[in-house]
């Protein structure tokens, strides 16, 4: 973390208020680090299986669901905590019918879906790049924060997690069958699928700020990138 007589002196107004999200140092012991604070990430899952099976002479019934739900909360070494939310179900169905024990055909419909959200600690809470006047970047609440920072002299960069909400599902249909007439085998089958991807997000919305060189915090202060990036647009 930046010490205290690395804060000192003249601060432009953007560096002032990013830097205001950094802690005091609250280490001594070693000349490597002066920050320390312990991490707890929690992850909670819960799991359904089901699975049916049912034969009435020549008709055989078959039928699977399962679904599963994944929370996850990971807070950073700055304390903000980011949330992370996954939700899966998949279903199917299936029927085969036996006309002899060398002809048969099968029916089977497929379904799923999963749906991926990541939240940010400043999603919807506080526009931290607009409070700072830093302009440019997307100001809509899902990615409100503040730009990466990224420091070559070893102090903790400042990076997020990037808002995301996928949301992708398959639906199938298939038939397949087998005929056997003395010597000869028929095989014969049909497939259709039909697939649908939903991403709404963006790579770098907020932007990155680096500090590359010798004097790379003092170059921080005086609001003075030696590079910097954005990528954001209409990617839904």
């Amino acid at each position: 973390m930046p010490t205290d007589a690395q804060r000192a002196g003249a601060v432009s107004p953007q560096a002032r208020a990013l830097l205001a999200l950094y802690p005091r140092p609250n280490f001594s012991g070693s000349d490597r680090y002066n920050y320390q604070v312990p991490i707890v990430s929690g992850l909670h899952q819960d799991d359904l299986q089901t699975r049916i099976n049912k034969q009435v002479r020549r008709n055989f019934f078959m039928g699977a669901y399962a679904w599963q739900s994944t929370r996850s909360d990971t807070p950073d070494l700055f304390g903000f905590l980011e949330t992370g939310n996954v939700g899966s179900h998949n279903s199917s169905f299936g029927y085969r019918r036996s006309f002899t024990p060398r002809s048969f055909v099968n029916l089977r419909v497929e379904y799923s879906r999963q749906r991926t959200e990541v939240t940010p600690f400043f999603a919807g809470r506080r526009n931290v790049s607009g409070e700072a006047g830093i302009a440019g970047n997307n100001q809509e609440p899902a990615n409100w924060g503040p730009p990466s920072l990224v420091f070559s002299s070893g102090i903790t960069p400042l990076t997020m997690a990037q808002s995301a909400l996928n949301r992708n599902q398959t639906a199938v249909f298939g038939a397949d069958g087998f005929l056997a007439r003395a010597a000869h085998n028929i095989a014969y089958g049909y497939t259709q699928r039909r697939q649908q991807f939903n991403v709404l997000g963006q790579q770098d919305a907020r932007g990155t700020f680096a500090f590359t060189g010798p004097s790379d915090f003092e170059n921080f202060k005086r609001g003075v990138p030696d590079t910097s990036s954005i990528a954001f647009g209409n990617a839904d």
